[in-house]
Parts: C-alpha cells; structure tokens; sequence
C-alpha cells in the first residue's frame, strides 16, 4: 500500500486491520509528518475530527512499532493535558501502551519525560506511569542516575501530586527500581502521612518489598506488573483491545429496511458527535445530542415544512461554538446534516427512527431527548393545538410530554406505573403515529397509541401541550 491509501484507510476505520497496521508501521517515515502534526494540534487542546481522531490512535502506536524518536517531544507535550482531555482519543491506551511508546520512542532526553511527569494537571494515572518509565529508563542506563534521584526528590520536596494520588505509587516504585535503600524511610514517612495511594496492602508487605531490594533483587522485577517493555508491534501490542471495537462500526439502526441506511451516523460518529457536544468548545447551554435528536425530530415529524439550515443555529442556543479550524465546523455541520436526513428520509418512509438518547439514570431517562421535541413544539405551538385535542392522536404527543417532566410521579388511578424505559420504547411509534398525523393519511388506521401517564393536571400548573402557559389559560380554557 502506498502511504496515503494507509492514511486514508486508516481514517476510515476506528481500528485498522492487521495488513494496514503493518503498512503503517513499514511507512511510518512517510506518516510521520502527519501523526506529529496531529499530536501538536492536538497538545493545544484542538478537538480532533473523527478520522484525525483514528489517525492519532494508529500513527502513534505505528510510529512507536518503527521507534520513531521525532515523535517523542510532542507525545511528551500532548501527555501533559489536563486529566480527561485524553480519553476520547486514546482511552485505556494512555497506560496499557503509552508508556511502552514512550520508551520506544525516547530521544536521550529525559527533559521533556520528567516535566509531564511534575505537571499537576496532567492525567494522574498517566503520571504514575511516566515515573516507571523514567525509572526503567535510567535501570537501563539511558537517563543518569543523578538526573532521575534528583526528580525523585524535588517532586517529594514540593509536593508536586496530592496526597493519595497516584503519581506517588510511580514516585515509590522509582525508589524501589533504583535500589534507593537511603530514601527507604521516605516512603515509610509517606505511608504514615497517607501520601502513598494503595493502601489496601499493609505495611508489612512495602517491608517485604523492601527487603529484597536490600538483598539486591533484579530492579526489573519492579515493572512485571506494568508490562514495561519497548513497544514493537501495534498488533500483539494492541491485543488487550475488546473484539467489539476492532469489528466495523455499526449503524445505529439495521440497514436491512433502513432507507436512511446510506447517510446514517454509525454508533462511532454519534459517539463522537456526543463527546465534541459536551467538550469545552460548545457552551454548557447548547443542546446535548439526545436534545439535538428530539428536536430535530420534532421538526421533522410536525406539521409544517422545516428545514435544516432553518434551524441549525438554535442548537446552540445564542452561543456560537469555539471551533478550531473551518475544517471542524464543516465536519460537525456535515454529520448534523446527515443525522437530519436520515431522520427525514425514515419518517417519509413510514420507518421508525430509534431515538439517539445516552446513558442516564433510571429516573432521568429520554427527559432530555423529549425535552429536545417539545423545544420543536413550543417554536410553533398553535398549530400543534390540533393534535393536542385529536383524541386517537394526542396519546402520542403526550408520551413524549410525560417524558419531558423529570418530576416522574406515580399513577393516581391505581393502574399499573409505566416505566420510563417503556415510554423510551414507545417513542418511535409515538412519532410516526405524530407525522402520519400532519401528513393526511385518513385512509390509514393511526397506530395503536402506548399508555401514558394519566394524571390530574392543576389548572395553575404548565400546560402539558407545551405551550408554556397555564394548563388553565391553555388547553384547559375550554
């Protein structure tokens, strides 16, 4: 394969296959470039798209395979986010591979290795496995002994990690690996402060531990656990990875009848969307993706003609969103895009569309996606009134209402209470039962309305309808 097909084929796969993770590693001066320039982009704090997103994933771990020093400082800058800025992209990889990256890939200089391992703000487990690493380093002889002593000290004497956090652990296995028997009383003394994170092991095993060191066990004994060996092969290494995220992405919704099956976000797009949704690019007021996607249906399955570009802007609820580059607005604008008309084109084709709702707890599920609808009832509420008082359709719209409320409240007829996961069930019925209604379909038996919670409405409480008046001044005036 020639270096751009395995670029290309790499950003169109969340997990490459074996041939072309072997090509990228075979080529990985020619991909250098590219997953370097990434990894700077992204040590800024850039959201990468989706396909650079894959990019960084296999070009990090081809390029540690092909031991490519010229990636080392910026891997050592991008380690040195902030806690959490990293896991959409890497995820159990920051300390299952990572580390090994890193010493297949270290230049000489352990400069750049110890300042992310004294950034406070950085990642506290990826510190706790920088130090390891520093530490298999200088057992090897590639980093003076003096230099590493020296940073272990400085980060004791500052106090550069919180007390129980996790760059300890790293700090003592150093002393450990080293066979530092002087500073023994240290980690003693850290121990009795709790400074020191594993505490379910007690003293007399650190003693233990001690002991052999003193008898001059073998430092590498020290890192069996952490499986601190260069990184050479991106496919035994990356063997930890479950199956499930090694198959194709998958539709979110059987291609079988899906006549949106062709533009339709697959489960890693919206997984995507959904994180770049709650990033720090996008105002906390914007709508989640479970609002976006009941909102846009809404829109679509109402009873006037929407369009997209219409409606666009009012997801982000008066703040625009802080992309990086134009590439990034063109990306999420496209995805949006096609999430719409896959919506369109299922409804049009009388085809349940599966609403998008994330994991929530139990008593909050759907709100926020039912929420997302009534937004689209509220932008035109008079000419939902029909609907509201159709008694073979209203059960519909009301299902959706009900889960609007995160107030769930019992049933007060004595009737059997519907879970909130049943309403979510019904709501692809619900809303073919409300577009079929608005599009004239008389000939056309309306589906089978889902029970819905049935409560006494105060004639001073906000109308269900969605209008956002008194139930008594709206649907209740008659």
């Amino acid at each position: 394969m020639m270096p751009h097909e395995i670029q290309a084929a790499i950003e169109s796969v969340r997990f490459p296959p074996d041939d072309v993770f072997r090509s990228a590693v075979e080529h990985a001066g020619e991909l250098a470039p590219s997953v370097i320039s990434l990894a700077e982009k992204a040590a800024t704090g850039a959201y990468l798209t989706l396909p650079e997103d894959r990019l960084l994933f296999a070009g990090l771990h081809a390029l540690g395979a092909a031991r490519c020093t010229a990636l080392y400082r910026p891997l050592m800058r991008l380690l040195r986010r902030p806690e959490g800025d990293l896991d959409h992209w890497l995820g159990d990889a920051l300390t299952e591979t990572i580390p090994r990256i890193v010493l297949s890939v270290f230049d000489g200089d352990p400069d750049p290795l110890i300042a992310a391992i004294e950034e406070r703000n950085a990642d506290s487990f990826v510190r706790w496995r920088l130090f390891e690493v520093l530490a298999q380093l200088t057992v090897r002889g590639l980093v003076p002994r003096a230099v590493t002593i020296e940073a272990i000290d400085r980060f004791e004497r500052e106090g550069l990690a919180e007390d129980g956090d996790y760059p300890w652990e790293g700090w003592k296995t150093a002393i450990m690996a080293l066979g530092l028997v002087d500073r023994f009383d240290r980690i003693r003394a850290a121990w009795n402060a709790g400074r020191l994170a594993d505490r379910q092991i007690d003293w007399k095993g650190w003693v233990e531990e001690m002991k052999r060191v003193e008898a001059g066990e073998p430092a590498d004994s020290y890192f069996t656990g952490a499986d601190l060996t260069a990184f050479d092969d991106p496919i035994s290494g990356l063997s930890w990875i479950d199956a499930k995220f090694r198959e194709p992405p998958k539709p979110a919704v059987s291609p079988n009848r899906d006549p949106a099956a062709a533009i339709a976000l697959g489960e890693d797009e919206i997984g995507w969307l959904t994180g770049f949704l709650s990033s720090r690019k996008i105002a906390k007021a914007a709508m989640s993706m479970d609002q976006i996607d009941g909102f846009f249906t809404g829109l679509i399955a109402g009873p006037h003609s929407a369009s997209f570009d219409q409606h666009i802007a009012k997801i982000w609820r008066g703040f625009d969103p802080q992309f990086d580059d134009a590439g990034q607005k063109d990306f999420v604008d496209g995805m949006l895009s096609r999430h719409w008309d896959s919506i369109s084109r299922r409804l049009e084709q009388q085809f349940p569309h599966a609403p998008v709702i994330a994991r929530h707890p139990p008593q909050t599920l759907g709100c926020a996606w039912a929420q997302g609808f009534v937004l689209a009832v509220d932008s035109n509420t008079e000419i939902w009134r029909p609907l509201v008082f159709d008694d073979a359709y209203s059960p519909f719209l009301d299902t959706i209402v009900a889960l609007a409320q995160d107030d769930w409240r019992p049933r007060l007829d004595g009737r059997p209470q519907r879970t909130r996961q049943q309403y979510v069930d019904a709501l692809p019925l619900s809303v073919l039962g409300i577009h079929g209604y608005w599009r004239g379909r008389p000939d056309q038996k309306p589906p089978r309305p889902p029970t819905i919670l049935h409560r006494k409405i105060g004639r001073n409480e906000r109308c269900l309808c969605g209008s956002g008046k008194k139930y008594k001044y709206c649907c209740g005036a008659g």
